[in-house]
C-alpha cells in the first residue's frame, strides 16, 4: 500500500474560514504500522509514502493497520479524501477514534466505512462529523486486515493524495438557497461545471484559508458555466455563487 501526502480538513458549522497561517490538524511523523490477531504483512513507510502487502489478514478487519495517532480533532464536520487502488479487487475500511491509550480503549468517532478498490485509481470523499467533547484528540485508521466479502485480501494496496487538513466553514449564518445549484463532477481535478436556472450573477471560489482563488462576473443567462481548476492546490474550496435579487447559494468543492 502506498500512502501519500495526508491532510484532514476540517469545516465548521459556523464561523470564518481559517485565516493564513493555521496548523494542519494532523501532526508531523511518521505513520505507523500495526499487525495482530493473526495479521501479517509487510511495511515499508517513507517521506513520501508507505507500501503495504498483505500476506495473511488475520481474523480481524483491523488485523492489518495503518494509523496516523495524536490528531487534534475538536468537535466538527471534517472532510477526507483520497485515491486509492489494488493489485487485485479487494475492500479496505476507514475509522476515526479516541486512541488506546488508556482505557476505555477505542472509542468510534464515526461508522467504520469499507471501499472498493480495483487495479484503477478512484477517488474517495468522506465527510465525518465528530461529536465527542469527552476527547479532543484521536486516531485515523486505515484497516486492510480480514474483510468480509473483501475480494482478494492478501494484496497490495495503493493511496494517495489523502487528505485532511483545516477547512474552516464560512459565514453560513447568511440564508443561502442550494437547492437549485449543481456543481459537478465532485471531486474535481482539471475542471468543474456549475448549473443553475436561477440566473448566476457572479461566481467566488475560497480556499482552506479564505483566500479568493477564482471570481468571475457572468453576463447574460448562462445555465452552464465552466471553470477550470488544473493549476490550484488539491484540497477542500468554498464556491459562492450570487444570484439576481440578491439570493445566494454556496457549496463545498473537492479538487484532487
Amino acid at each position: 500500500m502506498y500512502v501519500d501526502w495526508i491532510k484532514v480538513y476540517q469545516q465548521e458549522g459556523e464561523g470564518e474560514f481559517y485565516g493564513p497561517g493555521e496548523e494542519p490538524v494532523i501532526p508531523e511523523g511518521d505513520w505507523e504500522a500495526w499487525t495482530g490477531e493473526g495479521g501479517v504483512g509487510t511495511f515499508d513507510i517513507q517521506e513520501t509514502g508507505a507500501v503495504v502487502t498483505v500476506s495473511d489478514p488475520g481474523v480481524k478487519t483491523w488485523s492489518i493497520q495503518l494509523i496516523k495517532e495524536n490528531i487534534s480533532l475538536p468537535d466538527g464536520d471534517y472532510t477526507l479524501t483520497f485515491r486509492a487502488k489494488s493489485d487485485d479487487d479487494r475492500s479496505i475500511q476507514i475509522n476515526m477514534g479516541k486512541g488506546l491509550n488508556v482505557d476505555p480503549w477505542f472509542v468510534s468517532f464515526m461508522d467504520t466505512k469499507k471501499y472498493s478498490l480495483t487495479n484503477e485509481w478512484q477517488s474517495f470523499s468522506l465527510d465525518i462529523t465528530k461529536a465527542n467533547s469527552t476527547y479532543d484528540t484521536g486516531k485515523l485508521v486505515f484497516e486492510i486486515g480480514n474483510i468480509s466479502g473483501g475480494g482478494v485480501l492478501n494484496t497490495t494496496v495503493y493511496l494517495d493524495q489523502i487528505s485532511l487538513d483545516p477547512v474552516s466553514g464560512t459565514s453560513v449564518n447568511e440564508d443561502f438557497e442550494n437547492g437549485d445549484l449543481t456543481v459537478f463532477p465532485n471531486p474535481a481535478s482539471e475542471a468543474f461545471y456549475i448549473e443553475s436556472s436561477l440566473g448566476v450573477e457572479s461566481i467566488s471560489v475560497f480556499n482552506v484559508s479564505g483566500n479568493q482563488v477564482f471570481n468571475k462576473v457572468v453576463s447574460g443567462n448562462q445555465p452552464l458555466l465552466t471553470i477550470g481548476c488544473a493549476d490550484w492546490k488539491p484540497g477542500v474550496y468554498m464556491v459562492f455563487v450570487s444570484y439576481s435579487k440578491g439570493h445566494k447559494a454556496l457549496q463545498k468543492l473537492i479538487v484532487y
